[in-house]
């Protein structure tokens, strides 16, 4: 079994990838400054991981806690697109620089691997539906550019370097630990906590804008098969469900999973954001042997279990 570092594993994402690894006899070390992460996330395998409290800023650490490792899944990062067109200079320091470092850090070690966990928000505003890797990138937003940054690092370090690396490019993963506190939080967990407490959820836009959600244990197996099968290559894969879904859609399936008919509420869009956004996943299907194991119904429902189960509501 392999000796793998996850980065930005006590966050939504990294803590479900981290239990995955530690089931599967991985030796995982989770580095996280805890600035979005919570330890909380990590308790069904609190005693079987090693933590690291640092930040990915600090390239001298990282590269003294990478050391003896094999593999780096490269989760930690600032995720909000409303969040980093007001802070931008923050985002370019973590997103750029910390990845920067991260990928600089596993050269130094002779890593075998770093996986690096992209966004398709990358793609912009493209009329040509379902996004496929090989389309140009129109990043709209401060966070998009800083992850598509991101993967030419990636790239970069593997042409130039040797360092073999693979991009994940996410679609808009969702599940239980996904952030309910912030302003910036995702629809769905957003969704279906206004819904539970009667509510109206808010829509940017008219509501008829796509999206790809695809349930976090669809993403964990994907990380999973990126490692089973050394696809280090320096490759692009997008990994979503593959299905759009308007946010009007979202709303009526979770209103219909509570039995309740909770009406939104309609806002002007926000600068960043994008009508349509969903992926073509069949070079996931061809090279990692993905499949959506978990649909959107199965993993809306686990997320409702745990949305409730966090706000103490009984329904």
């Amino acid at each position: 079994m392999a000796k793998v570092i996850v980065t930005g594993g006590a966050g939504f994402i990294g803590s479900h990838v981290v239990e995955e690894l530690i089931t599967n006899g991985h030796e995982v070390k989770v580095i996280d400054n805890l600035s979005n992460g919570d330890l909380n996330n990590l308790e069904n395998v609190k005693d079987k991981f090693e933590f690291v409290e640092g930040d990915i800023t600090d390239l001298e650490f990282l590269e003294k806690e990478f050391k003896d490792f094999d593999y780096v899944l490269h989760y930690a990062a600032l995720k909000y697109i409303l969040e980093s067109i007001k802070n931008p200079i923050e985002y370019h320091n973590v997103n750029i620089n910390g990845t920067y470092n991260a990928l600089e850090a596993a050269r130094r070690n002779n890593i075998k691997g770093f996986l690096f966990a992209g966004s398709s928000v990358v793609y912009g505003e493209n009329p040509v539906l379902p996004l496929k890797e090989n389309f140009v990138p129109m990043p709209k937003s401060t966070y998009a550019v800083t992850k598509l940054l991101g993967e030419y690092y990636c790239k970069l370090f593997h042409e130039t370097y040797g360092l073999r690396t693979v991009i994940l490019r996410l679609s808009n993963v969702f599940g239980p630990r996904q952030d309910l506190k912030t302003h910036y939080a995702a629809a769905v967990p957003k969704f279906i906590d206004k819904i539970l407490n009667n509510e109206n959820p808010v829509i940017w836009g008219e509501g008829i804008k796509t999206r790809d959600f695809v349930y976090v244990k669809n993403v964990v197996d994907a990380n999973v098969q990126a490692l089973n099968n050394d696809a280090f290559d320096g490759e692009i894969i997008n990994i979503g469900s593959g299905i759009p879904t308007s946010l009007n859609e979202l709303v009526f399936i979770i209103n219909n999973f509570l039995d309740k008919d909770v009406k939104p509420e309609y806002s002007g869009p926000f600068t960043g954001d994008l009508k349509h956004n969903y992926l073509d996943i069949s070079k996931a299907n061809d090279e990692l042997g993905y499949t959506q194991l978990y649909d959107l119904n199965f993993g809306l429902k686990e997320t409702v279990e745990w949305v409730k189960k966090t706000k103490e509501i009984t329904v």
